[in-house]
């Protein structure tokens, strides 16, 4: 009996057989320990039909004639073992020699490498550039083509006046590089602070200290961390939000500053350990000059001395000697405001933390009862600046968020009272409605330390899209929480809302400034 092969049986019979031949040379050779000697040129390496990288990680397989690396396909069936076979005795160069990588790999061990090569490329984080580039060449490349978004020092500028665009800029803090992306989706500002360099070792974080122009205000952001640099695009879910344009507000300033330090250099900027010898034994607040000091060498704060005739450690007699040198030392340590606890960040050197404190937004440690108590019984006590936030979280109700528009539905509106905040000062607003009459609407000034002169403006919103504008504005007048009176307000006619209206629902924009 004859059997007949055609041309293919007879290749796949061949192939087959040649990659038996292999497989079995080749568990000989491993049986012998013998190691690769070849390094083949990297001209006649294959490269895999996908990614057109070198064809050095299994399985290899062969997908209509053309060979596919185990970087894109995990295919078992059809893997090229007679490749694999041969491969075992070869030296393979890693996929970022290009980059100024020399390694020098065998087989099996390709990929791991690859994944932790400190010359893996990285596409460039300018937004504007679809450059791969190796990562040790990111800071020349930054130089040469984009040095705009090149910082020199710590220190980022943003004006609210640009804040429009996402941007991502490169700073150099000691010996680490990083990616500060910046994203502005309105009303809030997104930030995220990356780094390509390796940080599975290290947990790294930073703080950001944000001031305004003119260095009146700061807010302290504290142990932001550093994260990978993975993709020079933004994931809004990724990054964090702040409420910029509400700091704005709130400063009155149109550009920030923002500080970025390193947890190392941030210690020298508010060093706790230094603070806490700085402490006055006696009443445990900061000693600031004149400084005290007992014939022991124990130092006080004036304060106390003030009221003390004995050292609270050593009992010797307090005369009118000073520590000098201690005195001027303090003139170059960085305090943290005396409200810190309060949620105050800022921080300065002794003349400049005096000066802050006498004009602290946050600064009152008076206690102070919940301003609805006359109306709903609540056992909250705390201080100024927290009453706005107690209201916001537990009495939605007597709380309304002035940069939002606020929507009336005038079918069912009768009267509101609530609170509200502008500039760390605190306001109550009245509003009626008749449906004969019109609107009334009051806004009241509830002072603390100081008595600002305050104006309030409407600006209502044509929801029926025909582009009418109506703008009023009137005096804050000065009041009590407890005051529930509509005296002085601002009456607005149906008539003037009436175009206002779409299914009798009002919108309009409350602003408050002062003049």
């Amino acid at each position: 009996m004859h059997y007949y092969c055609s041309d293919h049986q007879i290749e796949h019979i061949v192939v087959s057989r040649a990659a038996q031949i292999c497989e079995l040379f080749h568990k000989q050779i491993k049986m012998m320990k013998i190691t690769p000697t070849i390094f083949p040129p990297k001209g006649s390496i294959e490269r895999c039909s996908k990614c057109h990288e070198y064809l050095t990680v299994g399985p290899i397989t062969i997908s209509t004639g053309e060979p596919i690396c185990g970087r894109c396909s995990q295919d078992m069936d059809h893997v090229a073992l007679f490749y694999e076979n041969l491969a075992v005795y070869m030296f393979f160069p890693c996929i970022n020699d290009r980059f100024g990588c020399d390694a020098k790999l065998v087989w099996g061990a390709v990929l791991s490498h690859e994944k932790k090569c400190q010359f893996s490329p990285v596409e460039c984080p300018a937004l504007n550039c679809k450059e791969k580039i190796g990562k040790e060449r990111l800071l020349d490349h930054f130089k040469s083509s984009h040095d705009e978004l090149k910082m020199d020092g710590n220190q980022i500028t943003i004006s609210m006046k640009e804040c429009t665009v996402s941007v991502n800029k490169l700073l150099i803090l000691g010996k680490t590089s990083i990616i500060f992306k910046q994203h502005f989706a309105n009303p809030s500002w997104y930030y995220n602070i990356t780094s390509w360099e390796n940080l599975e070792s290290k947990d790294l974080k930073c703080n950001i200290f944000i001031e305004d122009d003119k260095k009146r205000y700061e807010k302290k952001l504290k142990d932001v961390s550093i994260v990978p640099y993975t993709s020079k695009r933004h994931k809004l879910s990724q990054m964090t939000e702040l409420d910029l344009p509400s700091l704005a507000e709130m400063w009155n300033t149109e550009t920030f500053v923002l500080t970025i330090l390193t947890e190392s250099s941030s210690d020298t900027l508010l060093d706790k350990n230094l603070l806490s010898e700085l402490k006055c034994p006696n009443c445990t607040g900061f000693m600031k000059p004149p400084i005290p000091m007992c014939p022991g060498g124990h130092s006080i704060c004036n304060s106390c001395k003030l009221n003390i005739s004995q050292c609270p450690l050593c009992s010797a007699e307090m005369r009118d000697n000073r520590n000098f040198t201690l005195e001027r030392l303090i003139e170059h340590v960085v305090f943290p405001c005396k409200y810190e606890s309060y949620g105050c960040g800022f921080v300065g050197t002794l003349s400049n933390i005096n000066l802050h404190e006498q004009g602290c937004p946050i600064g009152s440690n008076e206690l102070m009862e919940c301003f609805i108590n006359y109306l709903v019984p609540c056992s909250w006590k705390g201080i100024r600046s927290e009453a706005i936030l107690h209201l916001s979280k537990n009495h939605t109700k007597f709380y309304i968020n002035i940069r939002k528009p606020i929507v009336i539905n005038l079918k069912e509106f009768k009267a509101l009272s609530a609170f509200t905040e502008y500039n760390c000062e605190i306001f109550k607003i009245h509003i009626t409605y008749d449906k004969k009459g019109g609107l009334n609407l009051c806004v009241k000034f509830i002072p603390g330390k100081k008595k600002n002169n305050y104006r309030y403006y409407l600006n209502f919103v044509d929801r029926n899209r025909n582009y009418r504008l109506l703008s009023l504005n009137k005096f804050c007048t000065i009041s009590e929480p407890q005051n529930d009176t509509l005296d002085t307000s601002l009456f607005v006619k149906k008539q003037l809302i009436k175009p206002f209206l779409k299914n009798e629902v009002l919108e309009f924009k409350l602003n408050i400034d002062n003049f």
